[in-house]
Parts: C-alpha cells; structure tokens; sequence
C-alpha cells in the first residue's frame, strides 16, 4: 500500500484525504486539523516548511504528495521535492498561472483565451487616472496571492478609487499588491471548471458553482467561498464544448508553447455571458469549496489520477466517473469573517452531522479536552447528497441545523442559482 502526503489544513484537504482513504490507501496529512478523524495521520508539527516536509517524506518513505492551497506550489514545493517524490502539482514557473493574475492575463490574451479587456499598473497614479478615463463598473485585482479575497467589483468611481488605495498604497494584500490589474466588468453566470492535467492530456471534473460573497444575493465582500454545489445543471453538453474548445485546449496548448510540463489539477473561473464563455481566472490547485463537492462525488481512485499523470499518460483512463445526482455544501463561518473575527467558540452538533447523504469536512478547528473549538475564518462546512439538486440542498441545511456556535454565519442561497437557470 502506497503512502500519501496531502499538504494543507483546510476543508479541501479534509475532502482529499478522506477521498484517498475511501480507496483504502494509508494518508497522512501535514498539517491537517482536529477534525479531521477519519483515520488518516495527523503531522502537526511539520506545517508547510519545505525542509521538515522533505525529511518526513524520505523517513516515512512516502513517494506520493498533493498539495491542496496555492501558497506552497508558488513558493516552489515541487522543484524543492523533485528528487524525494512525486509531487501532484506544478514546477514554480507553472504555478505563475495563479501567483500572478496580470502573468495570467497576459497569457489568456496572447493564446486567444476569450478574457475581458484589463490593464496591468505598477504606478497607482496611473491606475487613478485609467479609472477617470474609463469609468465604470470595473474589477480592480491584486496581481499576486490574496487567499481568493483580491478581486474587488467595483460600480462607482470611488469604489474604484478605493480598491486601488487599499490593494496599492495601504497594501492590504501585503506584496500582493505591487502589481494591479483593472478588467472590464463582465455581466453574467459565473462556476467553476477543474481538471486533471498530464502535459498535453487531460480529464474534466464535473462542472461546479462557487459562491464567493459572504452574504445572500452575493452581496458583501468576497470571500475564500462560502460553498458550492455540483454539477451545474444549465451548462449543456454543447456549451461544455464550447469551454474545451475556446479555453482548455487552448491553454493545454499555450502551457505547452512556454515548456511546462503541468502535472496536477488546474481550476478555470469562468463567467458565462450573453457573447460566450470568458476566463476570470486560473488557480493551479482544487478549488475551495468546489473540491468538497467534486471529491465527494467522484468515483474514480484519485490515486490512479496521481499515478497515470506521472506517467503522463492520463488518457488511459479515458474519462473520470462521478456518483449521479448532486452535491451541495454550505460553509459555516466565524462571525465577522473576511475581516477580524474571535476564536476559541465551542462547537457542537458535528457529531450528528454524518449520514449516508451528508458529511462534514473542517477547516480553522482546534481540539481541547476533547471537544473542538473554532481556530478560523471559515470554521467548517456541512455537506448534503441527493439525486436532484434540490434534494442535496434540503440534506445540506438539514445538517447545517444540527451545527451551533457562538456567532456562526453561513448563506442561506448556496445551490439557488441552480435552481433557477
């Protein structure tokens, strides 16, 4: 039996681990969380240090590693562990696809990657001015890292204005805001598309919709994603398509034109509008929340994905199969959450979360005298299975009800949008 490594301490890594343990192989998870009781190892103290990560792997003998949050793949885990193990993921020059959104923009014009218009500033001036000859609404970006919270829509001037100040000067994304990227606003439906990449193969997951504001009627400011659910059912066979055809295939061949040699999951933002499907945005990992959805629902061993795509040789497996029916998850979050909120509240009512058609994946928890206790923004998220989409909303909420803690929030629409279209 082979060892797994998934890196990361998330939600979404809860879901890759206890997708991996489903098939029976041996996961160990570094950092991890407390909630994460499923039976796979916990390795607290490694973190994400490269080095203590390098000499777990080579003392546990472990030959397999994904890695779930983007951090580490930017930073260049997978070039520093290229001699110990496999690392399901991209080399440093590929993750470049998430670490810096104007690289990203710039690629998506030059492979004819349908995008809205944007301008990239490294002089805020510049940008205040692009703004007063432009108008709005626009989208003002951070370029690098800012944990899915640097995309600001902005439909005034000042709004505008205001974004560039905090992302440019006061730096709120720290670094992340050097470089600035100003889009044209796009009017339509957004989800999410993720898929397996080995070189110039590659297999699609189910199509999936994240829910980014941390209100209801996405109202508020963006978040890491307050949930999702999958498949989307107003995404046609033909427009599917339409997706592989105008922005898959032809960032496949755009990666290959600049010498990556992409292993590892690659996630398109999409937004669906009245001329077709554009690019938002690329993230070099499974998505979050989409990954508790899709991981739930996929059937296929994750790790024969892992193994034919070191090979590169991930057309053997010819397409990936799903469970039928849907999945809808719902994520609870700590009161105040994308900005300042309190720790150290008691949860209760996990336990009886579990059932044949839901299931709780945890994110910022900690243990204490054996109860679990909220260490995060996003604290936890409660799953729900069902044969239609409404059903695995109804499954979802139900568990939802069953959860308490001081100062809990969560959106009451997850999944509506479905519904609707």
């Amino acid at each position: 039996m082979e060892k797994i490594l998934v890196i990361g301490k998330g939600a979404r890594e809860h879901a890759l681990s206890y997708c991996l343990l489903k098939k029976g192989h041996r996961v160990y998870v570094a950092p991890g969380n407390a909630g994460m009781k499923e039976g796979m190892h916990l390795c607290p103290e490694i973190e994400s240090d490269f080095e203590n990560i390098k000499k777990f792997i080579e003392k546990e003998n472990i030959k397999y590693v994904i890695v779930g949050p983007e951090e580490p793949l930017v930073k260049g885990i997978k070039d520093y562990l290229k001699d110990s193990c496999f690392v399901f993921g991209p080399f440093k020059k590929e993750a470049i696809l998430e670490g810096e959104k104007a690289y990203a923009k710039e690629f998506m014009a030059e492979f004819g990657i349908p995008t809205a218009r944007f301008e990239v500033f490294d002089d805020y001036k510049k940008a205040h001015e692009y703004v007063e000859k432009k108008g709005t609404p626009l989208v003002v970006k951070a370029s690098g890292l800012a944990a899915g919270k640097g995309s600001i829509v902005c439909k005034t001037k000042e709004e505008a204005h205001d974004a560039i100040k905090k992302i440019m000067e006061e730096k709120i994304f720290g670094d992340a805001g050097n470089l600035c990227v100003i889009e044209d606003f796009l009017k339509g439906i957004e989800m999410s598309v993720i898929i397996a990449v080995a070189g110039d193969e590659y297999l699609p997951f189910l199509t999936s919709q994240d829910h980014k504001p941390v209100f209801d009627n996405d109202e508020g400011p963006n978040t890491g994603g307050m949930g999702a659910y999958a498949p989307c059912p107003f995404v046609s066979e033909f427009l599917f398509e339409e997706i592989e055809e105008k922005i898959i295939k032809r960032t496949i061949k755009g990666m290959a034109s600049r010498g990556f040699e992409y292993q590892g999951f690659l996630y398109f933002g999409l937004m669906l509008t009245d001329e077709g499907p554009f690019m938002l945005e690329y993230n070099v990992r499974m998505g979050d929340p989409e990954g508790e959805v899709l991981l739930y629902l996929l059937e296929t061993d994750l790790f024969e994905i892992i193994i034919f795509s070191r090979e590169f040789k991930l057309g053997k497996l010819r397409k990936l199969e799903f469970k039928e029916g849907f999945a809808t998850y719902v994520v609870l979050a700590s009161k105040g959450y994308p900005g300042k909120y309190d720790k150290g509240k008691l949860i209760e009512g996990w336990e009886k979360v579990d059932t044949e058609n839901r299931k709780v994946f945890f994110a910022g928890v900690k243990e204490k005298e054996g109860k679990l206790y909220t260490d995060g923004g996003r604290v936890m998220g409660v799953l729900g299975y069902g044969k239609t989409l409404k059903e695995s909303i109804k499954n979802a909420y139900e568990g939802v009800s069953l959860v308490k803690f001081e100062g809990m929030h969560y959106r009451t629409d997850i999944g509506k949008k479905g519904l609707t279209k």
